[in-house]
């Protein structure tokens, strides 16, 4: 089974990608702390990890960053409405960027990669 950690503190973004994401077969954990994300994350049984980059807390970004401290492998997406951070969000350890307006089809077409 996929599975995918959706790190959203948004509750009607975090019903959007989970919804795109459960139609795509995925189990997801939805999460609005950054802290409790890094826990689940460290389980290590994610197929993908999803973050937004404006969380309470811990930025995206250093969300981002303390994940890749013990995990290199997991693909992180990071999903925001804040385009110009794409390269930040991707020197700090991201593997793919959407900007919001999520498009069905962008979604469909990334997440399609992910077994």
């Amino acid at each position: 089974m996929k599975k995918a950690l959706i790190m959203e503190d948004n509750p009607h973004h975090a019903y959007i990608i989970q919804r795109f994401l459960v139609d795509m077969l995925f189990l997801c954990v939805v999460c609005e702390n950054t802290f409790r994300g890094i826990d689940i994350a460290r389980e290590g049984q994610m197929t993908v990890i999803v973050t937004d980059l404006k969380m309470p807390l811990m930025t995206g970004i250093e969300f981002v960053k303390e994940v890749r401290k013990f995990d290199a492998t997991t693909p992180i997406v990071v999903i925001t409405a804040y385009a110009e951070y794409k390269k930040v969000a991707m020197k700090a350890g991201a593997d793919y960027f959407i900007a919001k307006p999520i498009m069905l089809e962008e979604i469909k077409t990334l997440f399609s990669k992910f077994n």
